[in-house]
């Protein structure tokens, strides 16, 4: 198909589809029609679609073009630019007449070679536009650029509307991705059998100061890894050393004593012996990045996924953020709009790359040795929480940890579709030495219980229902204050004040 007729297809889709006018052809009118003529009428029917909601006729988009056409002459008459004959506003209003005959065609072959001519003329443009100032962002911008571009579809609508009432082929379609190939199981019994982890949610782990948030997130980092999934985790406090260590304690059953010798240097017997036990795990992938605090924003940490799927060849299935707090992210006045819109970026990225994100969260110095620790007790945003599709707070009193024993209270779980329990916690153990997370016997689950005040006492029992009552209020409480908030922040905005 000559560009011609390729033109006049996407003329017809953007009056017939405000979707297309406003979120493809507005991208650069001027890249994507070579035509003068077509690129007048397109910058018509978007600048058309972004202040109205009624489908554009015939009449209305004839009036627009005229309009233009009567500006456009008066400003070149003024400075002594040829103008517009009657003949050429004649021919473009019936050629405006001519595209309201034409069919819009949905076909999907005709669809695909819309989108790979605009992607083609869009990332052409894009690459000599940015090469124009080559400095050293000049590699990052056009990634950026070509980024955007390739998330353009022309049938991106058509895929995402179900019949509720008749689409029945649909739903089936819909629960077999939802319920089945998306999840991504940990591999412990604990945690699968009572929630399920999806790919384009964040899910968060958070606890105090040393609470074994880290050691989460490696643990959960290592389970994806040798389930077969690819991992990508990056850290953003702490030695990059100290994190390769974890790793190691996890993936190679290997503590302190085998690791390290009496100087406390790494033990050159376990270094020499180190790449051959690695060989076990060849196959899989976890990728691990190391930065310091407040350094990657957003965007930065999109650009790293980008980078490490193409240079490794593959689709990462899970991110681990250690920790999203330490993310450097834009400031608001109100805080808790600030931690609510980082993980709302965070949110974009899952849904974008089909990931799973992993992440973990900082509790206050308050209540350090509560029996029930929760995301009341969260540092900063609690609107943050209603981004995530789970969010536990790790549990572990100095008892549990004598024992080896760690819990997570279920703050908040969209997706509970495994076994009925009515656990608030999820049990598990921690190995000595290795800090390896283990599903607990029959035998361990219940000395665990007894460990923290005895789970059948009312002394446990009415902590937890406190527990939960704080959270709700607290939660509840937050969210409103936070609204008032965004009004007064908008007010002055208006009011042009600080």
């Amino acid at each position: 198909m000559i560009n011609k007729e390729i033109e006049e297809s996407l003329l017809v889709k953007g009056i017939n589809n405000k979707y297309v006018a406003k979120h493809i052809l507005s991208k650069d009118t001027s890249s994507i029609f070579i035509n003068k003529r077509n690129k007048l009428i397109a910058d018509e029917v978007v600048k058309y679609y972004y202040l109205n909601d009624i489908y554009l006729d015939n009449k209305t988009l004839k009036e627009k073009v005229t309009k233009t056409f009567n500006e456009l002459n008066r400003r070149n008459s003024k400075i002594g630019k040829p103008t517009f004959t009657e003949d050429q506003m004649v021919n473009t209003l019936k050629y405006v007449d001519y595209l309201f005959t034409l069919k819009d065609n949905n076909n999907p072959e005709h669809l695909k070679m819309l989108e790979d001519y605009v992607k083609n003329q869009l990332v052409t443009n894009a690459i000599l536009r940015e090469s124009a100032n080559n400095d050293d962002t000049l590699a990052k911008r056009v990634i950026n650029s070509i980024n955007t571009i390739d998330d353009i579809s022309l049938v991106v609508n058509d895929d995402k509307v179900v019949n509720v009432t008749k689409d029945m082929e649909k739903r089936r379609e819909l629960y077999k991705e939802g319920f089945s190939s998306e999840r991504l199981h940990t591999g412990l019994k604990s945690i699968d059998e009572v929630v399920n982890f999806n790919k384009q949610e964040v899910v968060t782990f958070s606890a105090s100061s040393g609470g074994f948030k880290t050691g989460t997130l490696a643990n959960l980092a290592y389970n994806y890894t040798i389930q077969g999934y690819n991992v990508f985790y990056v850290s953003l406090e702490g030695r990059a050393s100290d994190m390769l260590i974890r790793f190691d304690k996890l993936f190679l059953n290997v503590n302190n004593k085998g690791l390290f010798d009496s100087n406390g240097n790494i033990n050159p017997e376990f270094l020499a012996k180190q790449a051959r036990a690695y060989k076990d795990y060849e196959n899989k992938n976890l990728i691990y990045h190391y930065d310091a605090p407040n350094t990657l924003t957003l965007d930065d940490l999109e650009d790293l996924l980008i980078t490490e799927e193409r240079k490794n060849q593959i689709k990462f299935d899970v991110v681990i953020v250690d920790y999203a707090d330490l993310l450097k992210h834009e400031e608001y006045s109100n805080e808790s709009l600030s931690g609510e819109k980082l993980f709302q970026g965070l949110n974009k990225i899952a849904n974008e790359h089909d990931v799973l994100l992993l992440t973990g969260s900082q509790l206050n110095r308050t209540n350090v040795e509560a029996d029930v620790k929760t995301l009341a007790n969260v540092q900063g945003s609690y609107r943050k929480v209603n981004v995530c599709a789970a969010w536990f707070t790790i549990n572990s009193t100095k008892a549990e940890k004598e024992k080896g024993y760690i819990r997570f209270y279920k703050d908040k779980i969209r997706n509970r579709y495994g076994k009925n329990d009515s656990e608030d916690f999820i049990y598990l153990k921690v190995l000595p030495g290795t800090q390896k997370f283990e599903d607990e016997t029959v035998d361990e689950l219940e000395d665990h219980k007894a460990t923290v005040k005895g789970a059948d006492t009312k002394d446990y029992k009415d902590d937890i229902k406190k527990a939960k009552s704080k959270d709700g209020d607290l939660i509840d409480t937050m969210n409103t204050l936070n609204n008032v908030g965004d009004g007064l922040d908008n007010l002055r905005g208006a009011l042009g004040g600080n």
